[in-house]
């Protein structure tokens, strides 16, 4: 079901389950975001000191 169709119809417990919807798939989007950047940069962060190990 499109969140758009919840979000037209304006009872407010409808309206307040759609907006703690959508907040609840922003958290989740942020923290698989955040937890994708931190993994990458702590795989560059492994790289550029197996790096220095080789270089040294």
């Amino acid at each position: 079901m499109p969140i758009t169709k919840i979000a037209i119809n304006t009872k407010p417990i409808n309206f307040f389950i759609s907006l703690s919807l959508s907040r609840y798939w922003q958290n989740l989007g942020q923290k698989l975001f955040n937890s994708m950047i931190t993994t990458k940069s702590a795989r560059i962060y492994v790289t550029n000191k197996r790096k220095q190990l080789v270089l040294n």
